[in-house]
């Protein structure tokens, strides 16, 4: 975190450390952002023809579809719901990031 916000300083006295302060931030938001992910949102993404898409549809994981055409050429993408989720990520440590961020602010 020190870092980050070293990075950051350095950008406020000199503009030409601009770009590696931002990247600086997006190093450190991404650390942040990963502990609160919720994978219950992931989707899986499938390209197939038009057989296996309707039998997908037809799948109570099914959640979208897209048709993709090139000429002649019929591609679908089937986006459907995994069948399990592992919730392996300690939500806990994103949370105290975010109050412990939030204090410092105020």
């Amino acid at each position: 975190m020190d870092w980050v916000l070293n990075e950051g300083r350095k950008s406020d006295k000199d503009i030409k450390y601009a770009i590696i302060a931002k990247g600086a931030k997006i190093v450190g938001n991404a650390a942040f952002g990963h502990k609160i992910m919720n994978k219950s949102k992931h989707k899986k993404n499938i390209l197939c023809d038009e057989n296996k898409f309707n039998m997908y549809k037809n799948l109570p994981r099914y959640y979208d579809g897209n048709e993709f055409t090139n000429g002649d050429l019929k591609l679908y993408a089937a986006t459907l719901t995994k069948k399990s989720q592992k919730q392996n990520i300690p939500l806990m440590i994103g949370c105290s990031v975010f109050d412990d961020s939030k204090l410092k602010m105020y």
